[in-house]
């Protein structure tokens, strides 16, 4: 019966994903066809609530223009190209145009719809994302790509204006990725609510059917979406992913790199107190990364968090063949150099695969060992404060892996921090395919 409702639910969503997305008539239209019109269109700020339709074909950025040839979206404007995408095994998720495993130099664009928007050529001295959205923007059916410098995204929430209420985008249809050899953009989508600016924000993004890939092998870590409070205090992220494919972040390394598929933070680097990220993630593929899927209630520099919360459903996923820190890592708190407390991280992990079924390597961690899923209370960074009171819970139904090794690391063992498993080993282990577990 598990595995008919969740068949029954993947249907349902890929009814959805098959939806006519496009939708111009709502607004007027600026079609453009040189950059020269593109950088015009965006710039006016008369030109609220428009979309701006991009006609296929290349839009490489310079600095010539404001904000060093990035783009900064007006309020309500949509950002709209023509790429177009096959999805061979009807999964709901876009594949390569030749129907074999993606590589990092696949195709998925349809050529003659390709419509291109390129960064490399931007300004070194006014850095930021690429294209700035927050203000109810749109950015659908473009190929995204190339930064010359790390540190910021592709596509990012970083608008000028504070609004209380917090920001509102979409992503969708798009690919994000760097040239393998020149672009160095560090994420594919940051939604976040940053700084003091944002106390009391609730932000809400919605990610469908885009593909994000080649992110750089930087100190720092790349990753797919990255979904944060930074700084901020009693601010809210809601987060909808659906159909999305993020892979080759940062691509096989030797030694494996650290890099991410989807990152959610409760609070990142600057701290804060009391935020909330509630994720929903349906149907998507996170694969050949470093790591497939983090969630960290809170992960502090050198600073306090505390009440910070982070939430996430993952319904009918694939989580597969990751390769440095494995499948999943969960932990309410993850303090370098700072403190945490009261911090918690929610997961429940419904229909998701941790195998795939062509063959793929399986997850696996820096020494080659199998490793889907890591859970733990909280992380103490050597030699700084030991964070408490945090608490991280599991909730694992109708998950399939392959019954090899024990893979699912469950740790138990902090008497200051509580990590709880929903079900007992036995009841677990019925619950699911193949799902090993092991404590620590």
């Amino acid at each position: 019966m598990k595995r008919i409702t969740h068949a029954i639910l993947l249907g349902v969503v890929v009814g959805i994903l098959a939806w006519p997305a496009t939708v111009l008539a709502d607004k007027p239209v600026i079609t453009v066809f040189t950059v020269e019109e593109l950088y015009s269109a965006v710039n006016d700020e008369g030109n609220m609530n428009v979309t701006v339709h991009l006609v296929a074909g290349p839009y490489i950025l310079n600095d010539s223009y404001p904000n060093g040839g990035r783009l900064v979206l007006q309020p309500g404007m949509d950002l709209v190209g023509e790429n177009e995408y096959n999805d061979l095994d009807g999964d709901g998720v876009w594949d390569p145009l030749n129907g074999e495993r993606p590589t990092p130099s696949s195709d998925f664009v349809v050529p003659v719809t390709e419509t291109i928007i390129d960064g490399m050529e931007i300004s070194l001295d006014d850095q930021g994302d690429l294209i700035v959205v927050g203000h109810d923007n749109l950015v659908q059916k473009l190929t995204i790509k190339n930064m010359p410098y790390e540190g910021y995204a592709l596509i990012g929430s970083s608008a000028n204006g504070y609004p209380q209420v917090g920001w509102k985008l979409r992503v969708i249809d798009c690919l994000l990725e760097n040239d393998s050899s020149i672009g160095l953009a560090e994420m594919g989508v940051d939604c976040v609510n940053r700084g003091s600016e944002l106390d009391g924000a609730n932000t809400k993004c919605t990610f469908t059917g885009n593909i994000v890939r080649n992110l750089p092998n930087i100190e720092s870590a790349p990753d797919g979406f990255r979904i944060r409070n930074d700084g901020s205090n009693n601010a809210k992220i809601h987060v909808t992913l659906r159909g999305n494919r993020a892979y080759s972040i940062p691509g096989r390394t030797n030694p494996p790199a650290e890099g991410h598929g989807l990152a959610l933070y409760g609070t990142y680097f600057a701290g804060g107190n009391n935020n909330d990220v509630r994720t929903v993630s349906i149907g998507n593929v996170f694969s050949e990364c470093g790591v497939g899927l983090v969630v960290m209630g809170s992960f502090p520099l050198f600073t306090i968090s505390s009440g910070n919360r982070v939430s996430v459903t993952s319904n009918n996923d694939q989580i597969i063949n990751n390769y440095t820190q494995g499948g999943v890592i969960i932990t309410a708190a993850f303090p370098i150099g700072g403190d945490a407390f009261d911090n918690e991280a929610v997961v429940k992990m419904l229909g998701t695969s941790f195998i795939s079924d062509d063959g793929q390597p399986e997850n696996l961690n820096r020494f080659g060992l199998r490793q889907d899923l890591v859970a733990l209370g909280a992380v103490p960074y050597l030699g700084f404060e030991e964070p408490i009171d945090n608490k991280a819970s599991l909730l694992l139904r109708g998950a399939t892996s392959d019954n090899g090794d024990p893979s699912f690391a469950i740790g138990i063992s902090d008497p200051d921090n509580e990590m709880k498993l929903i079900g007992s080993e036995t009841a677990v282990e019925r619950a699911n395919e193949g799902v090993d577990l092991i404590f620590f």
